[in-house]
């Protein structure tokens, strides 16, 4: 790779060594392995040192490693599979082609632990941390980085470089599930998102077989299957990055504390405003908290001449209202003193390990009726102190990758294939809403907290539907399985073949319906119209919580939209190049994409 490698001695991250046992929540008993799936282990040829790999139930490895940043995520695997080499990775996985388990077992692959994909009851969780390799080529241009680095050791290692790319807001967030589900970061306007700038990937595929991918190579369509497609077609050993010089920046918030909520929603329309003529060396964010009438906009200047042209940019933003706080200063990207102090760790205070029910969706425009909406859900329908809400302008190189050098193909308006498996480019907003509760003294209060939250999450996203493009799909309360993405892709199916005239009343909530139950997907997933459920329940899928309607006061009814993060072509060619790559679909646990029938 040229002048420089590191091996990342990654610290301990905090959820590791801090997540408490969550009590309120009933306690799931893991599925054992098979006796046979045992013993054709530690029948190969190295059998004893691969099994000696798998952390099991009540051993001290395995109660160290089943945690996550999201408590309420935690599953009860049947094993954790920590493997050292790609070795190891290709040993078992071919074991796995020739003697799959069935349910409930089934395959999750852990990088940061953020996504409940990683979490799933009775599964082998490949644990990818030993992955943490980083080399960076001699002229700096781009990097190579294993895939279980969470992106603190990968921030550190690029600063100590003077370089970056865009790579999310939290520094616990591992770097696997961030690219493949696209990647935001405060880079993006300026440089596109994470999977923008994927040249590479070193995957192991569900053969054993392992492949590097590239844009002129014979994998080339993997390598674009992985800017945004998940984790559905292997397990990704290494990601190589193409990297920019990276200096300070001028960041910080303008902090708003009113009398009422009513001052809100005008402040929120200035910003919105303001936010048309942002460069895109500018970063804007609008925080709306649930714990008083306040607004928090942080914002950043990601240009050179932070004194002069950033000053200049950040003016409009800054002067916007009576602010009872700015705290907008120069700083570092990455790597400040403690957490906060730089922009890369600025989010994370706020975003700590606990319980959280989170969803996100992609925003065509913010129009006055969404400002209303996010103001009253985070004032009189707040469903308490904890939660919250995060609007990102997004635009620039996210939109129009090749417009800024990057990528290449497709444009930017995302009804075709694109660079990347990405089908918002054309979305102006990224609305993260974060629910959140601490309440686990019982098993009652644990579930009617959650219960709220949910309900609060789920009927946000009801409210919005209107107004939105797409859910973003590595941010979700639970992973879409292939019974459930089967159900979806049906149910959508239904709902075309009926016609423009239902896709109009569907458009005035008069036509087909999408519910949400509880405990099922976000509602823009969960896709339901009576001819589809009656579909779904013959042919086995009925066990996926999709239906045309439900009795249940919890269930969250959505009127239909196109919530994919994929359009239709480019969903078809994911479906081509699962089925070269995972034809049996192993790879499941994830927002699973189904090969296409040969």
């Amino acid at each position: 790779m040229g002048a420089y490698a590191f091996k990342a001695n990654q610290s301990k991250p905090r959820h590791l060594l801090s997540a408490p046992a969550v009590t309120g929540r009933p306690a799931v008993l893991a599925a054992p392995l098979p006796p046979e799936f045992v013993a054709a282990v530690k029948a190969l040829p190295d059998g004893e040192e691969l099994f000696a790999l798998f952390q099991l139930p009540g051993s001290p490895a395995y109660v160290e490693n089943n945690t996550c940043w999201n408590f309420d995520a935690a599953g009860s695997p049947s094993a954790i599979f920590q493997p050292r080499t790609e070795a190891h990775l290709a040993e078992f996985l071919k074991l796995w082609a020739a003697k799959p388990l069935t349910k409930p077992h089934s395959l999750s692959i852990a990088g940061g632990r953020h996504s409940h994909y990683g979490q799933k009851d009775h599964a082998i969780i490949i644990d990818m941390q030993k992955f943490d390799s980083m080399n960076i080529s001699a002229d700096k241009s781009s990097g190579k980085f294993g895939a279980g680095l969470r992106l603190r050791a990968f921030d550190a290692f690029c600063k100590s470089h003077g370089v970056a790319v865009t790579a999310g807001t939290n520094p616990d967030t591992g770097i696997a599930g961030l690219t493949l589900g696209g990647g935001f970061g405060y880079l993006g306007r300026r440089h596109g998102l994470t999977a923008d700038n994927l040249l590479s990937v070193r995957v192991v595929l569900a053969s054993g077989e392992t492949v590097t991918a590239t844009q002129d190579n014979e994998h080339a369509g993997l390598l674009w299957a992985c800017r945004g497609g998940g984790g559905n077609f292997g397990v990704i050993v290494e990601f190589e990055y193409r990297l920019y010089p990276r200096g300070d920046v001028l960041s910080g918030a303008t902090i708003f504390f009113t009398r009422m909520f009513n001052d809100i929603p005008s402040l929120l329309a200035q910003w919105h405003e303001a936010g048309k003529t942002a460069s895109n060396d500018v970063n804007l964010t609008a925080v709306l908290p649930c714990s008083g009438p306040a607004l928090v906009l942080p914002v950043a200047y990601l240009g050179e001449d932070l004194e002069g042209e950033g000053i200049k940019q950040l003016a409009p933003f800054r002067a916007l209202g009576r602010p009872w706080i700015d705290t907008v200063k120069r700083k570092p990207y990455s790597g400040g003193p403690k957490i906060g102090a730089d922009l890369q760790s600025s989010a994370e205070p706020s975003q700590l390990p606990g319980l959280w029910y989170e969803s996100a969706v992609l925003l065509a425009d913010l129009p006055r009726e969404a400002i209303d909406l996010l103001v009253n859900y985070t004032s009189t329908l707040a469903p308490n102190k904890e939660s919250s809400l995060a609007l990102a302008l997004l635009g620039g190189a996210m939109s129009n990758p090749s417009a800024a050098g990057i990528g290449g193909g497709g444009g930017g308006g995302g009804g075709g294939v694109d660079s990347a498996a990405i089908g918002w480019r054309n979305a102006r907003y990224f609305l993260l809403i974060f629910g959140k509760w601490s309440n686990q003294s019982s098993n009652e209060a644990y579930t009617a907290e959650r219960t709220k939250v949910v309900r609060w999450v789920k009927a946000i996203l009801r409210d919005l539907a209107p107004f939105s493009i797409a859910s973003y799909n590595t941010v979700g309360d639970e992973a879409l399985d292939e019974d459930k993405t089967r159900a979806l892709r049906e149910a959508k199916a239904a709902v075309a073949a009926a016609g423009a005239s239902a896709v109009a009343a569907a458009a005035d909530g008069s036509g087909p319906r999408v519910t949400s139950p509880i405990d099922q997907p976000d509602p823009f997933i969960t896709v339901a119209t009576p001819a589809a459920a009656a579909s779904s329940s013959s042919n086995g899928a009925g066990g996926s919580g999709v239906s045309s309607s439900s009795s249940d006061p919890d269930d969250v009814t959505v009127n239909i939209k196109s919530m994919s993060s994929w359009s239709d072509v480019q969903y078809a060619r994911l479906q081509d190049i699962k089925a070269r790559y995972d034809p049996t679909n192993i790879f499941t646990n994830c927002n699973n994409i189904l090969p296409k029938k040969q």
